[in-house]
């Protein structure tokens, strides 16, 4: 196929203890590597996190990696700002305290052009997440946020592909989500469950892969 061109919007505050990470499995994607761009909106980190990012720049010169300031510092912003920026015609919104497979990119591309071919109204596809604990504790809130029974969302527990109503790491149709407003920069948090939902209104699909 002929891969389209892909933006990764991730945006940051304080994220020097994960952040390195994070690019290097995105620079590491079994991708064309001229097809896609990562761009980064900063909250003002007080913390390493812009040191780093530039470390990581200036060893990996072949990554189309590009960082803005995101002078309102929060999230939602950053992921609107992106949107106004991007290359091409879809993005994806991506936590920089998480770390994608390496064919991450590849996998939500086919997905999304598979499933695109017999249903034109898809806006978005999302993938699994897969949970990493820093220490015993933790899994137990998380596992039981996780379950079906807790109601979670297909991305927490399924293994089956099917339309969802919400999708995480997404990729997105740009069109489609400027179509139905982009993100409410009223929410503090929850803005890509609350786009999701409005997206499902607006007559729009969502895969989860």
């Amino acid at each position: 196929m002929e891969y389209p061109f892909i933006s990764v919007i991730i945006p940051t505050y304080n994220e020097e203890k994960y952040v390195k990470k994070c690019l290097e499995h995105w620079i590491d994607q079994n991708y064309p590597k001229d097809r896609y761009e990562i761009l980064i909106f900063d909250g003002l980190s007080e913390d390493n996190t812009l040191k780093v990012i530039k470390e990581l720049t200036d060893k990996n010169k072949d990554a189309n990696i590009k960082v803005f300031k995101n002078e309102k510092r929060k999230q939602v912003y950053a992921f609107n700002m992106g949107i106004e920026v991007v290359k091409g015609d879809y993005f994806i919104i991506f936590g920089a305290h998480a770390y994608s497979e390496r064919n991450f990119l590849r996998k939500s591309v086919e997905t999304f052009f598979k499933i695109k071919e017999k249903y034109d109204n898809l806006a978005g596809v999302g993938g699994k997440v897969i949970k990493i604990y820093e220490n015993e504790f933790a899994k137990i809130p998380s596992l039981i946020y996780s379950s079906p029974l807790s109601g979670a969302s297909k991305f927490w527990y399924s293994e089956k592909g099917d339309f969802t109503n919400t999708v995480v790491y997404a990729l997105y149709d740009k069109e489609k989500v400027i179509e139905v407003g982009k993100f409410d920069e009223e929410m503090i948090v929850g803005q890509d469950l609350e786009l999701n939902l409005r997206l499902n209104k607006s007559g729009y699909l969502l895969y989860f892969n």
